[in-house]
């Protein structure tokens, strides 16, 4: 399909959830799980996501590509997904 998936990408910083790697650019993904089923849950779950991105700097070793980030919270009811291109002037 033109992509590589890797799933549990391991770092010096952590584990990646997953990273589809594409001809021009990365996608890196991280997956919480609520609880609960109350939608501020998922979205704390998904801030969460985001801040563990970019305090284990998962991104630091893609930065010659373009790189995007995805945030995935999910619960028993529901699951709410959220994408970011990455500021890259890290």
């Amino acid at each position: 399909m033109g992509f590589d998936i890797e799933a549990i990408n391991v770092t010096n910083q952590g584990e990646v959830d997953s990273i589809i790697k594409i001809e021009n650019g990365m996608l890196i993904i991280e997956i919480k799980y609520s609880k609960t089923e109350d939608e501020k849950d998922l979205r704390k779950a998904i801030d969460r996501a985001f801040t563990q991105i970019h305090e284990k700097k998962y991104f630091e070793k893609y930065l010659k590509r373009k790189v995007n980030l995805l945030a995935i919270a999910f619960n028993r009811k529901y699951n709410l997904c959220e994408f970011k291109k990455l500021n890259q002037s890290y």
